[in-house]
C-alpha cells in the first residue's frame, strides 16, 4: 500500500502558462565570505581607489585634517614597492586567516582613517601608511576573530616587516581603535554587500565587453546539390548516347 501523501499534486490547466512570462530575475550571489581569494582582491581594489583619492586631494591640496597630522608609526620612509592589490592577495594567502577576517580588517581601516576624536587622531591612507595598516588590520583580526592564529614572527615575515616594528603597529592600531576590536553583524553586511556590488559591476562589465567583441557566429553553406531536373537531363543524354552507340552498331 502506497504512503498517504500530504501534498496534493500541482494542476496546470490549459490557460495556464508553463513558464513565467514576468521579466528574468538574477539569482542571488552567494556571499563571498567563502571565497577569500576573491574577496582580497576587491577588497585590495577597494583600498587602492581609496589611496589614489588620498593622494589626489593631497597633490591638489585638499586635504583632511587629520591627514595633515604628524607623522605616526603607519608612515614608512618610502612607498613600497608591491602594489595594495597583491599586498592584500599576499596577506590573505600566507597569513592562512578565514575569509571573514579579511572583512574585520578592512573595516578597522574604515574606522582608522575617519577617526576623529580629541584623544587620538586618524590616520590617512595613503601610499605611505596604507600597507602598514592593512598587515597590522589583519593581524589584530585574525587574533580576534579565528580560533587557530600565528606568531607575529610569521606575520611580520609575510608582511616583510621587522618582529619590533609589527608590535609597535599593532599596538598603534589598537590605540587607534580604542581597543575596541569587535565587529558587529551591521558592519559585516554593509562591507559584504559593498564588496558584492563591486563584483557585479566587474562581471556585468566583462560580460558587455565580451558580447561587443565576440563576432557573431557564422553558419556554413552547404555544398552545392544538383537539382532533379539537371539530374533528370543527365540521364536522359546519357540514354541517348547509350542507344546512338547500339544504333550504330547495327547499321
Amino acid at each position: 500500500m502506497a504512503p498517504a501523501c500530504h501534498l496534493s499534486p500541482t494542476r496546470i490547466t490549459e490557460d495556464q502558462p508553463l513558464r513565467s512570462t514576468g521579466p528574468a530575475k538574477r539569482r542571488p550571489r552567494p556571499s563571498l565570505l567563502h571565497d577569500r581569494k576573491t574577496l582580497a582582491t576587491v577588497l585590495g581594489n577597494l583600498l587602492s581607489t581609496a589611496v589614489d583619492r588620498n593622494e589626489a586631494a593631497r597633490a591638489q591640496g585638499a586635504t583632511d585634517a587629520y591627514a595633515a597630522s604628524a607623522t605616526t608609526v603607519f608612515h614608512a620612509l618610502d612607498a613600497p614597492a608591491i602594489g595594495v592589490v597583491a599586498y592584500m592577495e599576499r596577506l590573505a594567502h600566507y597569513s592562512y586567516c578565514s575569509a571573514p577576517v579579511l572583512l574585520m580588517a578592512y573595516r578597522y581601516i574604515e574606522r582608522v582613517t575617519g577617526a576623529m576624536s580629541e584623544r587620538v587622531s586618524g590616520v590617512a591612507a595613503d601610499e605611505l601608511t596604507v600597507h602598514r595598516l592593512m598587515i597590522a588590520s589583519v593581524v589584530v583580526a585574525a587574533k580576534t576573530h579565528d580560533d587557530d592564529f600565528l606568531s607575529n614572527h610569521h606575520y611580520a615575515l609575510v608582511g616583510g616587516l621587522p618582529l619590533d616594528e609589527l608590535n609597535a603597529l599593532e599596538v598603534g592600531l589598537l590605540e587607534l581603535l580604542g581597543w575596541r576590536t569587535t565587529v558587529t553583524e551591521a558592519e559585516f553586511v554593509d562591507v559584504d554587500m559593498r564588496v558584492a556590488a563591486v563584483v557585479e559591476e566587474i562581471e556585468d562589465a566583462a560580460a558587455a565587453t565580451a558580447t561587443v567583441a565576440s563576432p557573431p557566429p557564422t553558419r556554413k553553406s552547404a555544398p552545392a546539390q544538383s537539382s532533379p531536373t539537371s539530374v533528370q537531363a543527365a540521364a536522359v543524354g546519357y540514354q541517348n548516347y547509350r542507344w546512338s552507340a547500339v544504333a550504330a552498331k547495327c547499321s
